[in-house]
């Protein structure tokens, strides 16, 4: 027990910092304070522990950017990007999930999807699937309806394989047929 309350004590001390900068990042956007916000980010590195800032940091940067300035954040991703390519993925899946965006932004994530395509143990299917969600959010129902179908498609195939399990089921097939029948409503 004692070893037990010993690892949790050292893991708060870990996390305080980063519950800190949720927090003062949290304040500074209710307040439309974006400059603070941006700031807090970019000197809260000396503080985290290096677990949180090869992925946390960027993506809280990223997200924050977002908000206010999307060309900027656009920027910032790309420069990411340059150093941790892995990282256009975690940008991208942000951007996939948010409407009225510029196109610009769309565009990179489509693109970066694309990338993980081609990666080995991308899951096809959830792929697929975000891509078009990412054409349906940029206005091109066409592109959306494409690949909503070639999600349907390599989700029947990785159910008959029994690939993905846990990931690709009954279920996520029956949700990308009721989303491609609603991007076709729309073309």
């Amino acid at each position: 027990m004692k070893r037990f309350d010993e690892g949790r004590r050292k893991s708060a001390e870990r996390d305080s910092p980063l519950m800190k900068l949720m927090e003062d990042v949290k304040k500074a956007i209710d307040e439309k304070d974006y400059s603070l916000a941006i700031n807090t980010i970019d000197n809260a590195e000396a503080t985290l522990d290096p677990v949180y800032k090869v992925a946390l940091l960027p993506n809280l940067k990223f997200t924050t950017l977002l908000e206010f300035d999307p060309a900027e954040a656009l920027r910032f991703a790309n420069e990411v990007a340059k150093e941790k390519p892995q990282s256009k993925f975690m940008f991208a899946q942000v951007i996939g999930e948010k409407e009225g965006l510029p196109k610009e932004l769309y565009f990179f994530a489509i693109e970066s999807f694309k990338d993980m395509l081609a990666s080995p143990g991308a899951v096809k299917p959830l792929v697929y699937n975000i891509i078009a969600k990412t054409y349906f959010q940029l206005g091109d129902a066409l592109n959306a309806v494409d690949y909503q179908q070639q999600a349907v498609d390599s989700a029947k195939e990785s159910l008959e394989k029994g690939e993905y399990q846990g990931t690709v089921n009954n279920n996520t097939l029956k949700e990308y047929q009721t989303t491609l029948e609603k991007y076709k409503s729309k073309k």
